[in-house]
């Protein structure tokens, strides 16, 4: 079984329509697996950003731009 670390992750930019755990777990399907949303993101208390823990095998720095159509 491969080496897997915690990370953070910051989302930016999300709309307050979009604002959910499933949309979270599509924005960083392809970086790693999702473990969980902060409290803060969850109950939508900050609406600046969103920050989702991920298991990754990345040792780098995750830093990359995605952008999402939501209809």
């Amino acid at each position: 079984m491969p080496y897997r670390r915690g990370a953070w992750v910051r989302l930016y930019g999300i709309p307050l329509h979009a604002w959910n755990v499933n949309f979270f777990k599509l924005c960083v399907f392809d970086r790693g697996r999702f473990l969980r949303a902060d409290s803060c993101s969850a109950d939508r208390d900050k609406l600046d950003f969103a920050r989702v823990l991920i298991a990754t095998t990345d040792l780098d720095i995750i830093k990359r731009v995605k952008t999402v159509l939501v209809d």
